[in-house]
């Protein structure tokens, strides 16, 4: 049996992928990206406390790049997608092939822990005497659940399109031609 986890993922917009074209040569636009980003792996515990001047961690190297959104005080998107990069150089300039996802682990983690729940707290009501008040919880529970599972399924796929928007944001702001940043990190 093969695995279909990326094909559901995929129905479901949990993940998302662009290409994007750049005029610049690679080596510049590697010298911009690895001048935006920090490096780095994991999330710490007080990153939110962190005043860095760049938006996202993680590494860039000549073939591509693995980034995710550093977390802020304050901000209600949850920094848990992960963006992934690969450049092909062309006549023309540079060509990146952009992919961003939640990590399927987590995703397997957040949800089987959410069914485990639920199956619980099921059970536990099918075999408590509850009177004729037990129908009642018996359908309220699934119907809870199923709420719920809604609730994360729209937050988990805000994450994913806000990440979208922005890194498209960044790599545009990147991959012009003339660029003045907020806080001259890099200049032509």
């Amino acid at each position: 049996m093969e695995n279909n986890y990326p094909q559901i993922i995929s129905k479901l917009h949990l993940e998302d992928s662009f290409l994007m074209d750049s005029k610049l040569p690679k080596d510049l636009f590697l010298e911009r990206l690895n001048a935006s980003v920090d490096v780095g792996q994991g999330h710490q515990m007080f990153e939110a406390f962190q005043s860095k001047l760049n938006d996202y961690i993680g590494e860039v190297n000549a073939n591509g790049f693995r980034l995710r959104r550093r977390q802020k005080m304050f901000e209600s998107n949850m920094r848990m997608a992960i963006i992934e990069g690969i450049f092909k150089e062309k006549r023309e300039g540079l060509s990146i092939q952009v992919k961003v996802f939640l990590h399927p682990l987590r995703m397997k983690l957040i949800f089987g822990l959410f069914i485990f729940a639920y199956v619980i707290f099921f059970l536990a009501f099918l075999f408590i005497d509850m009177g004729p008040e037990k129908n009642f919880v018996l359908w309220f529970i699934p119907a809870h659940g199923l709420l719920l599972f809604g609730i994360f399924y729209f937050v988990f796929r805000r994450m994913v399109k806000v990440s979208k928007r922005k890194i498209v944001n960044m790599l545009e702001l990147i991959g012009a031609e003339e660029v003045v940043s907020k806080n001259n990190l890099f200049l032509k």
